[in-house]
């Protein structure tokens, strides 16, 4: 695997886990914003979502990087 290729992995898979930690602990406003949706989430903790999804998907890239160096992968080249 190329550093291209590993680079490329690793943002596809952090956009992948980035969607997925969006619902974790989102919890709707409790203050009566008029302007806001009914179900709009009042803290959505930005920081904390995107350093998880860097995480995930750094501990993902190294199994596909593994997987594909170890040959678990059958890839033709």
């Amino acid at each position: 695997m190329t550093l291209a290729q590993a680079l490329l992995s690793f943002v596809v898979i952090w956009a992948i886990c980035m969607f997925l930690t969006l619902p974790f602990g989102v919890r709707p406003d409790q203050d009566l914003n008029p302007l806001a949706a009914p179900g709009a989430p009042g803290n959505v903790r930005f920081r904390w979502r995107i350093i998880a999804a860097a995480f995930l998907a750094l501990l993902f890239t190294t199994i596909l990087y593994f997987a594909i160096e170890g040959h678990w992968v059958p890839l033709e080249e």
